[in-house]
C-alpha cells in the first residue's frame, strides 16, 4: 500500500508540475471560463426565466457534466498517446508498477482539474444566479457526477486499449 501511495503521488505530482509550466494555457482556460460565464449570462438575460422552468444552474450541471464525459473519454488514450511519444511508455510498463497504479494515477490528476473547474462553475453559479444552492447540494452533485462518469472512464479504456495494439 505503502508503494501504492508513492507512486500515486509521483504521477499527481509530475502531472501538477507540467499542468503549471504552461502559465499561458491556465490563462486561456480563465478566459474561456470567463466567456462562457458571460455567454450564459447574456443569452437569457432577456427570457422571463421567472415563467419557466429554466434556470443558470441546469445550464451550469449540463457543461459539467460534459466536461465530465469528455476528460473522461479522453483522458487514457491522450496519456498512452502522450507517453508513447515521450518513450516512457515502455519505462512504465517495465516498471514493477501495477496496471491498477497506472490507471488511477493517470485519472487521478484529471480528476482533479475536473473537480477544481466543477466547484468554480458551482461557485460562480451560486454567487451570481442561483442564490439557494448549499454546500450539500454542490457535494451530491460532485458525488452524482463522480459516479455517472464511471461508464465513460470504461469507453475511454477501451479507446487507450486501441491506442495500444
Amino acid at each position: 500500500m505503502n508503494s501504492f501511495i508513492k507512486k500515486f503521488n509521483a504521477f499527481i505530482e509530475k502531472d501538477i508540475k507540467i499542468a503549471l509550466s504552461y502559465k499561458f494555457n491556465i490563462f486561456i482556460q480563465l478566459v474561456w471560463l470567463l466567456f462562457i460565464f458571460l455567454l450564459i449570462f447574456f443569452a437569457f438575460q432577456g427570457s422571463d426565466i421567472k415563467n419557466s422552468n429554466f434556470n443558470y444552474l441546469n445550464v451550469f450541471l449540463s457543461i459539467v457534466s460534459l466536461d465530465f464525459m469528455f476528460s473522461s473519454l479522453n483522458v487514457f488514450s491522450r496519456q498512452v498517446r502522450e507517453a508513447k511519444t515521450l518513450g516512457t511508455f515502455e519505462a512504465i510498463i517495465l516498471t514493477n508498477t501495477s496496471f491498477l497504479t497506472i490507471i488511477f494515477s493517470t485519472y487521478a490528476s484529471t480528476f482533479l482539474r475536473m473537480l477544481i473547474r466543477t466547484i468554480l462553475y458551482l461557485l460562480v453559479c451560486k454567487s451570481f444566479f442561483y442564490t439557494s444552492i448549499n454546500l450539500l447540494d454542490i457535494f451530491s452533485v460532485l458525488l452524482s457526477l463522480f459516479f455517472n462518469s464511471i461508464p465513460f472512464i470504461g469507453l475511454g479504456l477501451i479507446s487507450a486499449s486501441l491506442i495500444v495494439i
